[in-house]
């Protein structure tokens, strides 16, 4: 989800809460009009927060996949390593391998 989409989806929830709100009260909507300023402000910034543990979720989940695949990585590499030591002819390579 973009920043654009997040903030303005919960301005939007915000402005809805707050006259569903004056509607149970049976207050006028127009009575104080500088009030949806700050409720577009607070459920503004409460849409950035969202957004920015949205991403900072997504890249930790980036992160552990990988680090979990790391690990495989390096199994199989070793392995390949392994099966390619055993491929190698010893015979009349003591000397020179192993250094006797």
């Amino acid at each position: 989800m973009t920043v654009l989409t997040s903030v303005l989806g919960w301005q939007a929830f915000g402005v809805g809460v707050r006259l569903y709100q004056l509607k149970l009260q049976g207050r006028a909507i127009t009575a104080a009009p500088h009030i949806y300023g700050y409720v577009l402000a607070g459920w503004a910034a409460f849409g950035y927060g969202v957004y920015r543990v949205e991403r900072h979720q997504k890249t930790l989940g980036l992160l552990r996949t990988t680090f979990i695949e790391s690990p495989t990585k390096r199994a199989s590499s070793s392995l390949k390593q392994i099966t390619s030591w055993r491929s190698i002819d010893w015979r009349g390579c003591r000397s020179t391998c192993i250094g006797v």
